[in-house]
């Protein structure tokens, strides 16, 4: 690196990465590495996600890296007591690009409730994806979770329990201290704010199912 921001050292094969305030003391972040990667180390998704190894080195601008619906899609609504078209799991994409969900698994404190999402789930960015009970194949108790896992069906994503049902339906409660998307208003709901990569569950005031639709209309 040359001109303003210059080192004047370089980086080992096993080594670290830190990032101070101006007083040179408080530390902001860092990242140790065992081995140089193959192209450099980055967070994926760009700017938010976990440290690997990218595919590219893109000094400057945006990470290159590639993305799968288990850095990116996360649990954000439930509804476990007979809400519109009975109960049903909401999805959301917190990426800035589509996803494609198909293959991840679904399920509730027993593990034989597995569905898969099938071929063509595809996830708008910022988008939302409803699960129903018809394809569910079950419904959620009183006392129940609700679990999303990787393709494998063991590797787990995301997961919340609750040992009653909500008056509504249980959402997310962002706290300061997280990072935020922020997305568009749904029709009769006000604009909330999703949290990641994880954050807290409480009972929403009233559930927003049928503003709760993908961009393209559709859900199961």
């Amino acid at each position: 690196m040359g001109g303003a921001g210059a080192t004047n050292f370089g980086l080992g094969t096993a080594d670290v990465a830190r990032l101070f305030l101006a007083d040179g003391t408080t530390l902001v972040d860092s990242y140790a590495w065992a081995a140089h990667a193959g192209t450099s180390w980055g967070r994926c998704p760009d700017g938010t996600g976990e440290f690997r190894e990218t595919t590219a080195p893109t000094r400057g601008a945006a990470n290159a890296c590639v993305v799968s619906a288990s850095d990116t899609v996360r649990l954000n609504e439930v509804e476990s007591s007979d809400g519109y078209a009975g109960d049903w799991i909401e999805l959301v994409n917190i990426s800035t690009a589509p996803v494609d969900a198909s293959g991840l698994v679904l399920k509730d404190n027993d593990d034989s409730h597995a569905p898969v999402l099938p071929t063509g789930s595809t996830i708008a960015a910022g988008g939302y994806l409803v699960v129903e009970a018809p394809v569910l194949g079950f419904g959620l108790g009183s006392a129940d979770n609700a679990r999303l896992s990787d393709t494998d069906g063991v590797t787990p994503i995301d997961a919340y329990d609750w040992t009653a049902h909500a008056s509504a339906t249980y959402g997310p409660a962002p706290t300061a201290s997280e990072r935020s998307l922020t997305r568009q208003p749904r029709p009769r709901a006000p604009s909330t704010t999703v949290s990641f990569p994880r954050r807290p569950m409480c009972a929403s005031t009233r559930p927003s199912r049928t503003a709760a639709r993908p961009a393209t209309g559709w859900s199961w």
